[in-house]
């Protein structure tokens, strides 16, 4: 942010404009919880060898998501679902029928799952 805030002055000076910042939000990276992204990493597996999904891949996000907020309050893991050519969040964003299909049922076999109901006990 310091050097970016360093272009936009040097711009703004070169154009006798005046530039400024304000944060309005900052949060801290959240934690994905380990048993959670275990469980769901169980379920891609699972649908791996199923011919379900072809790959899997764990990634950090440095998006700012809901589980930013959710994970100071609860077990949090998420469930990424490709999108051709690499577009999110934009217009021009597509995900494929089988690919939504996959990441559902995957989703709902971490939610039918026997390990996440015995977490959840030992979490109480």
């Amino acid at each position: 942010v310091s050097q970016l805030y360093k272009e936009m002055q040097a711009i703004g000076n070169h154009r006798n404009v005046s530039v400024s910042i304000t944060m309005l939000h900052e949060a801290p990276a959240a934690q994905m919880t380990p048993w959670l992204v275990d469980i769901v990493q169980k379920s891609v597996r699972e649908h791996r060898e199923n011919g379900d999904v072809d790959s899997m891949m764990l990634l950090n996000s440095g998006a700012g998501h809901d589980a930013m907020i959710l994970s100071q309050v609860m077990p949090t893991a998420m469930l990424f679902v490709r999108c051709r050519g690499g577009i999110s969040h934009h217009p021009d964003e597509y995900v494929s029928l089988n690919d939504i299909y996959t990441v559902s049922s995957t989703l709902l076999s971490v939610i039918q799952s026997k390990d996440l109901a015995n977490a959840a006990i030992k979490e109480v």
